[in-house]
């Protein structure tokens, strides 16, 4: 089996990407510990960068199905 190289991404957000998701986030309800689907760590989000030829898609899904996708398909 030949031997696979670590890989480590940096995903680094643009102030529109950040701002898009902090609004967003915002308007999600978190649930409070003790309630179905709390965590400790902040693990209701789930980052999925997907890099093509042209650019990198970024989608951030929230632990029950909500998702905004990042993407800023005007610059590529």
């Amino acid at each position: 089996m030949p031997s696979l190289t670590p890989l480590s991404f940096v995903v680094q957000l643009t102030p529109g990407q950040q701002k898009r998701l902090v609004k967003w986030k915002n308007g999600l309800r978190i649930p409070q510990p003790g309630e179905p689907g709390a965590s400790c760590m902040d693990g209701y989000f789930t980052y999925c960068l997907t890099p093509t030829s042209l650019g990198d898609i970024l989608v951030v899904r929230f632990y029950d199905g909500q998702e905004i996708n990042l993407t800023e398909f005007e610059n590529w």
